[in-house]
C-alpha cells in the first residue's frame, strides 16, 4: 500500500486532484475552456518541474517535454481536421439541402420525417463531428416534433444519442476510435481500416437506436402540458431579428456547450456585434448591449412568449421582426419609425 506521506503519494493525489478540478471548471464553463485548459498545463509542469517523478537513472519522467508530447500526436491533427471540415460543411451551408428535405417529408409524414431525420443525422456522424451534425438537425427536428404533436425532449435526446451512436461505426467518425487506431498501429499491432469498426458499430448503433427511439421516451418524464393544437399542426418555424437594447434581460446571457440554454424552444441562429456576424456553435458567448439577435422559434413557443411579460421576446426595448417559412408574418417593435404592433 501506498505510504500517503511520501513524495509518490503527492504526485498521485495532485494529479487526481488537477482530473477532478478541470472535469468540474469545464463542467461549469464559468472560465472560457482555453483558459482552464492552458491553466491545467502550466499547473502539472510547475508541479513535476518542483516535485519530478524520476527513474531509475535519476532523470524526469514528466517533464515539460513529456507533458507537452502529446501536442505532437497526429491524433490532435486529425480530429482538428475534422472538426474543421465539420464547420466548413454547415458554415457554407451544403448539407442544409438534404435537411430541409427531410422537413419537408416530415410534414406529410411526421413519423416518416423523424425516423429520415434520426437516420440522416446517425450516417452523418460516422463522416463528421457530432456537434455540428447536431446543431444542424435541432431545427428540423423542433418543425418535426411540433408537426408529430411531441414533446421536443423526446426527438432531441434521440437525436442526441443517436449521432453518438452513429460516431462508433467508422475510424474518424470519434475521436476515440481513431486514438486506439493510432495506439494499437504504434504498438506494432496491424493498422485498423477505415470501415474496420463498422460491422460490428452498425449492430452495436442499430441496438442503440431500438432503444433510444422505442425505450427512451417512455422513460423520461412527462410534459407538464401537451401541446396545443395550434403547435400540433404548425411546424412552421420563425426566424426572428431582436435588437438587444440597454436593460433587455437577455444582455449577460451567456452559451454553454455552443447554445443559450436560458432561451429554451428557441435556437440561436446567429448573433451580429458591432458589424461582425457571430456563427452557431457559440464558444462562451456573452450577449451583450447592441447584440441584433437571430434566432428561430414555432408559433407555439412565440405566443407563449409573446405572453410572458418577463420573456425578453414581450420585453421590448428594442426591434424584432419575425418571418416565417410561409404566408404567415408576424412583427412587433419598439423605438423605429414605422414600426409598430400589428
Amino acid at each position: 500500500m501506498l505510504d500517503p506521506l511520501t513524495v509518490e503519494a503527492l504526485q498521485l493525489w495532485f494529479a487526481f486532484a488537477v482530473t477532478i478540478a478541470a472535469v468540474v471548471l469545464f463542467a461549469i464553463d464559468r472560465i472560457p475552456l482555453e483558459v482552464s485548459a492552458f491553466a491545467v498545463v502550466a499547473l502539472l509542469i510547475l508541479f513535476f518541474h518542483v516535485f519530478p517523478l524520476l527513474d531509475a537513472k535519476g532523470e524526469n519522467l514528466l517533464d515539460a517535454r513529456a507533458l507537452l508530447a502529446g501536442f505532437a500526436n497526429p491524433i490532435l491533427y486529425a480530429i482538428l481536421s475534422l472538426l474543421v471540415i465539420g464547420q466548413g460543411l454547415f458554415q457554407t451551408g451544403a448539407i442544409e439541402r438534404p435537411a430541409r428535405l427531410i422537413a419537408r417529408m416530415g410534414r406529410g409524414s411526421p413519423a416518416l420525417g423523424l425516423a429520415a431525420a434520426l437516420l440522416c443525422a446517425g450516417l452523418m456522424s460516422g463522416f463528421l463531428n457530432n456537434t455540428p451534425v447536431v446543431v444542424i438537425f435541432i431545427p428540423i427536428m423542433t418543425a418535426v416534433a411540433a408537426i408529430a404533436g411531441r414533446a421536443l425532449d423526446r426527438v432531441l435526446m434521440p437525436l442526441s444519442f443517436i449521432s453518438i451512436l452513429g460516431g462508433m461505426t467508422t475510424l474518424i467518425g470519434s475521436s476515440s476510435n481513431l486514438i486506439v487506431g493510432v495506439l494499437a498501429e504504434g504498438a506494432g499491432m496491424a493498422p485498423i481500416g477505415f470501415f474496420d469498426f463498422t460491422p460490428l458499430g452498425v449492430v452495436l448503433a442499430a441496438i442503440g437506436a431500438l432503444y433510444v427511439i422505442f425505450a427512451l421516451p417512455k422513460l423520461l418524464p412527462r410534459p407538464a402540458a401537451a401541446p396545443d393544437s395550434e403547435g400540433a399542426t404548425s411546424g412552421r418555424l420563425f426566424i426572428i431579428d431582436l435588437a438587444l437594447e440597454a436593460g433587455h434581460p437577455w444582455i449577460g446571457l451567456r452559451s454553454e456547450a455552443g447554445f443559450f440554454p436560458d432561451l429554451a424552444g428557441r435556437v440561436v441562429r446567429l448573433i451580429v456585434r458591432r458589424g461582425e456576424v457571430i456563427l452557431r456553435p457559440f464558444d462562451n458567448v456573452v450577449l451583450e448591449e447592441g447584440d441584433v439577435v437571430s434566432l428561430a422559434a414555432t408559433r407555439e413557443v412565440l405566443t407563449k412568449a409573446l405572453g410572458n411579460p418577463e420573456d425578453g421576446l414581450a420585453a421590448g426595448g428594442g426591434v424584432m421582426g419575425t418571418h416565417g417559412e410561409g404566408k404567415d408574418e408576424i412583427r412587433r417593435g419598439r423605438g423605429r419609425e414605422g414600426e409598430g404592433r400589428k
